[in-house]
């Protein structure tokens, strides 16, 4: 799920309530480009949630609220990610 900006401006209070995480299941502060790549591939059993960078979410076996480090600037290398395709996107229906 998507918060828009709440969850980079709130990050050290509110987004720590448990009950948020009642309906959500991770919660990507910053730059999400490289954590959410790194999200999906945990997602699919190929990397630990721990090692997800600026990544907050909620220990199932204990319940805590768990906030990872954040991603370092240099960390993230936009020169690196692939050019967006927006084949099939309307950008007419977006004022483009």
């Amino acid at each position: 799920s998507t918060l828009f900006p709440y969850t980079t401006l709130f990050r050290s209070k509110e987004i720590r309530k448990s009950w948020l995480f009642d309906f959500v299941n991770y919660l990507v502060v910053f730059q999400g480009e490289i954590p959410f790549l790194m999200l999906l591939e945990h997602l699919n059993n190929k990397e630990n949630i721990k090692d997800v960078p600026s990544l907050i979410w909620r220990n199932s076996s204990n319940g805590k609220i768990v906030r990872n480090r954040d991603l370092i600037k240099n960390e993230q290398n936009f020169s690196q990610l692939p050019v967006p395709n927006f084949d099939g996107l309307h950008l007419s229906e977006y004022g483009v």
